[in-house]
């Protein structure tokens, strides 16, 4: 899994007390709580139905996972919820990983990079 994301200079970290990723959503960048992460089955098996779920871009230029920094060229995708109050929530897409990312990170996930593979 990826742990942070480096974006414009600031690192974003899962770790974090309160963490949030920046997401793009229609043409603009905000803020989102970054409540975890989300599998391409769930998405694909309805998970998020009826929470007026959108697929979105995480702007990234490098992810961390497993003590290794590794570029990114365009972004990340995930799943933006809209929470309760008017909050948004995102959850970073991952995949099962390829036999380089496992090798490199050890991680049996890895983020969905957008026209990307590591």
């Amino acid at each position: 899994m990826c742990q942070s994301i480096e974006w414009n200079q600031h690192v974003y970290s899962f770790k974090e007390r309160k963490p949030q990723l920046p997401v793009e959503r229609r043409g603009q960048i905000i803020m989102a709580k970054w409540k975890g992460y989300c599998t391409i089955e769930t998405l694909k098996a309805g998970h998020f139905q009826g929470q007026r779920a959108e697929l979105i871009e995480i702007p990234a230029t490098r992810g961390y996972s497993g003590g290794i920094w590794f570029q990114v060229r365009l972004g990340m995708r995930g799943v933006l919820i809209h929470g309760p109050a008017k909050e948004f929530c995102v959850y970073m897409l991952v995949a099962a990983s390829t036999h380089y990312f496992k090798t490199m990170t050890g991680s049996a996930r890895m983020p969905v990079l957008i026209k990307q593979i590591i």
